[in-house]
């Protein structure tokens, strides 16, 4: 059975075609505030905690406040990131519903454009969040943990999260083991 990283990956690859070599795809979130909403709906509560009954009421409610935020900020979206062979880096619009059904290319971003984590919100709110070019993603924790094992493989080539990747795997692990 296909992990959901590996499922968004897949159908990034389907989507984008073979002009492109998907390593990686992860389910994101941009705009005006989005790290506060998965700050709001149990980012930190429920960070270990993957229970049949948590996973769809927790979509619903962020599929709600994805569709509230994109009709307020024209800016917002949700989607995924798509990460190439070849360093490209391609945001790419999804379903708030559906977040693994890639819809259209938002923007090709530079190639080889920096994936900056956000230490601090991290760390404090167990929010995954990177800056890639001018766009603010809070990514999905799952996809963020199979992020972070592509980096530490070197499948990935990601400097800034390398330098930091023992602190980003640690997090959300410290608060339960005390």
């Amino acid at each position: 059975m296909a992990t959901p990283t590996q499922v968004v990956t897949r159908n990034a690859q389907k989507y984008l075609g073979d002009e492109y070599d998907v390593v990686m795809a992860m389910r994101v979130e941009w705009g005006a505030g989005a790290a506060e909403q998965a700050r709001n709906h149990g980012a930190a509560l429920f960070a270990h905690v993957w229970t049949p009954l948590v996973l769809p009421i927790l979509a619903a409610v962020r599929a709600r406040a994805a569709k509230r935020r994109m009709r307020e900020d024209p800016t917002a979206g949700v989607g995924v990131l798509a990460l190439t062979a070849d360093e490209q880096r391609i945001l790419l619009s999804a379903m708030p519903w559906r977040r693994k059904t890639v819809t259209g290319v938002v923007e090709t971003l530079p190639r080889g454009a920096a994936l900056l984590p956000d230490l601090h919100l991290m760390e404090t709110d167990v929010v995954p969040s990177l800056v890639v070019d001018r766009y603010e993603l809070v990514v999905d924790r799952v996809d963020f943990k199979a992020f972070l094992k592509a980096v530490k493989a070197g499948r990935i080539e990601a400097p800034k999260v390398s330098a930091d990747l023992d602190r980003l795997a640690a997090v959300g692990w410290d608060r339960y083991s005390s």
